[in-house]
């Protein structure tokens, strides 16, 4: 057997191996966006990852007058009943503290208003003291900025 021979076979079998475990893309379908009753923002790109699975990654402004988002990702799941149910996590760091959040997120498939759970943890960091507190809000539809 040729070099080119004992070359072309295992390249071919790598190439073609490789083509079929080839994860499949997935695309954003929507960028969406809700208000809390607290005024607060959240906006979400959402990507659909399996037939009733997404994902999303986006930012959540607290509304505290600072300049500083949490970045947050999640995913959400339809759920028998047709209901969406879902999570996210994220952070956002200023000059004085450090926060964290992870949320649960229910939202309606007709009307995509829902509600937020969101413990939220913050680190001051002139004292040092660390603080938690839990909140839930509702959410309600709005355009994005």
């Amino acid at each position: 057997m040729n070099t080119f021979n004992k070359l072309a076979i295992p390249c071919a079998v790598f190439v073609l191996g490789s083509l079929w475990l080839k994860p499949a893309t997935a695309e954003e379908i929507a960028q969406v966006c809700w208000l809390t009753d607290k005024g607060t923002l959240l906006r979400f790109s959402v990507t659909q990852t399996a037939p009733t699975h997404f994902t999303y990654t986006g930012i959540f402004d607290e509304g505290d007058g600072d300049s500083a988002q949490y970045a947050i990702s999640g995913a959400v799941e339809i759920v028998s009943g047709g209901g969406l149910v879902g999570n996210f996590s994220g952070s956002k760091s200023t000059g004085s503290d450090f926060k964290t959040a992870i949320a649960r997120v229910t939202i309606d498939p007709v009307t995509f208003a829902g509600s937020v759970e969101l413990i939220r943890q913050k680190y001051n960091r002139q004292t040092m003291a660390t603080t938690m507190d839990f909140r839930t809000n509702t959410l309600t539809r709005t355009n994005c900025p």
